[in-house]
């Protein structure tokens, strides 16, 4: 009897190991043919797009999103959040979501100050940069993409918003 207990007790566990190496390795393939469903072949992890002076943004303070069209091949003019995006209390910071993402939509990202570029990251990629503290990037990629935050805008006072 102990012995039957014991079969049944080891069938299962090498089930249940089957299963999730299984989950392990099919889950792993997913990811990477999520990874080569975008094309960079224009992705440059240095270049900033010749009018990027021209085209810097400083959304209102008092927004809660913006929409961006991408640049492929150039960092986009720096991009200045308002504080509320960024100095968050308790809460998370910005976010983004794609806009408009069919099979060729990625992004890259480039903190000022920062270096290396981060990226190219495809739509099933994007990590979370909702913590991220400087408040000004660059960004390159195809499609668009939306930065929202959830922030309350009553938290930070027009006066302290705008960096300099």
């Amino acid at each position: 009897m102990i012995s039957a207990i014991k079969t049944i007790f080891v069938l299962a566990c090498l089930t249940m190991l089957g299963y999730t190496l299984y989950r392990g390795f099919y889950q792993a393939g997913v990811e990477q043919q999520a990874a080569r469903n975008f094309q960079t072949d224009k992705y440059s992890s240095t270049a900033i797009c010749e009018d990027a002076w021209k085209n810097e943004l400083r959304p209102a303070p008092n927004v809660d999103h913006f929409d961006i069209t991408l640049h492929d091949g150039c960092f986009s003019g720096n991009i200045y959040l308002p504080r509320r995006f960024y100095d968050h209390i308790g809460s998370a910071g910005f976010h983004w979501q794609p806009l408009d993402a069919g099979p060729n939509w990625w992004i890259a990202i480039w903190f000022q100050g920062g270096w290396p570029a981060f990226g190219p990251f495809g739509i099933n990629q994007m990590p979370d940069y909702s913590s991220y503290k400087p408040g000004v990037f660059r960004l390159q990629g195809h499609g668009r993409v939306r930065i929202y935050t959830n922030n309350d805008p009553l938290e930070y006072p027009e006066k302290n918003i705008t960096p300099p």
